[in-house]
């Protein structure tokens, strides 16, 4: 089959070899071996809608060597908390971030909250999750991620990573809301921050869904910026935006002495968000309409 590896933004057609298709509580899975064509280097693969994969590993490099350009921007999470201990990642699926952050914080723990079991399973299998599941310090829960953060007990966390997605469009409108954000905010440190993975346009029709999101963090958190990992200057294409909401009132600095940090810092947008639309709540969030609008244009 023709398989797209989308990143997003980054595109490439591939010749994908089903290894195995899976149900699980909450999904139909396809675990696929393929080349990522930019590269040339053979992939492992979990698809779960046919646009594109949701997580993808590696198969000729350290377990810590991601495939997706994005992930990389999830160290940021070093320049803009220097002291991480703790760590909540929303999302587990294939279980490739993991190893990324035990090897980055040597000292630090965890939590790695996934509602579907069996995909917890599809990663210990086919994904690299067995080989540092028996690390002590990492947790995985499984739950729904809102569910969890509404009990999460206060300042425990000095980042939470959110990487929830139901598929290549479609995220859990729970988590994208103020009262999710306010819980997030809740169960920070008091210099903790949240780094988000979305995708969007910055603006015009398709960023539809950036703008509500970042104006519902702004309404919780005192900084909260945004970087395009394609490009910060392609307003209107769809692409992986990193959010990062910072609860220290302490102005940021993008400014850091790693050129692989400098050059993600220089992603940041400038141009100012647009608070056009209204924000998301429980009762009223259409974040499935906003994305949907990002694909149908």
């Amino acid at each position: 089959s023709i398989l797209s590896i989308i990143g997003y933004g980054q595109v490439r057609r591939a010749v994908a070899s089903t290894v195995k298709d899976i149900d699980t509580p909450y999904a139909r899975v396809l675990v696929v071996d393929t080349i990522d064509s930019r590269p040339k280097r053979p992939i492992r693969a979990i698809v779960t809608d046919p646009r594109g994969v949701q997580s993808a590993m590696f198969l000729d490099a350290p377990k810590d060597d991601v495939v997706f350009p994005y992930l990389k921007y999830y160290s940021l999470a070093s320049h803009f908390q220097p002291n991480i201990k703790k760590g909540l990642l929303i999302g587990g699926a294939g279980y490739t971030f993991p190893p990324v952050f035990l090897n980055t914080y040597k000292n630090a723990t965890l939590d790695v909250v996934e509602i579907d079991p069996g995909m917890t399973k599809i990663a210990r299998q086919y994904f690299s999750l067995a080989s540092f599941e028996t690390d002590p310090r990492l947790k995985i829960i499984h739950a729904d991620g809102r569910i969890f953060l509404n009990t999460a007990p206060n300042d425990t966390y000095d980042v939470i990573f959110g990487d929830a997605f139901h598929n290549m469009f479609s995220i859990p409108f729970q988590l994208t809301t103020k009262e999710a954000i306010t819980h997030m905010h809740r169960t920070l440190t008091s210099d903790g921050i949240v780094v988000l993975n979305l995708i969007s346009a910055l603006d015009g029709p398709r960023g539809q869904f950036l703008r509500a999101e970042y104006a519902t963090f702004a309404s919780v958190f005192p900084h909260v910026m945004i970087f395009g990992v394609d490009s910060p200057n392609k307003t209107e294409e769809v692409q992986n935006i990193i959010l990062i909401a910072s609860k220290s009132e302490k102005m940021p600095s993008f400014t850091n002495s790693n050129p692989i940090l400098q050059d993600q810092l220089n992603h940041r947008v400038i141009e100012k968000i647009r608070k056009d639309l209204p924000l998301l709540t429980d009762d009223f969030a259409p974040v499935d309409q906003y994305l949907m609008a990002a694909v149908a244009l």
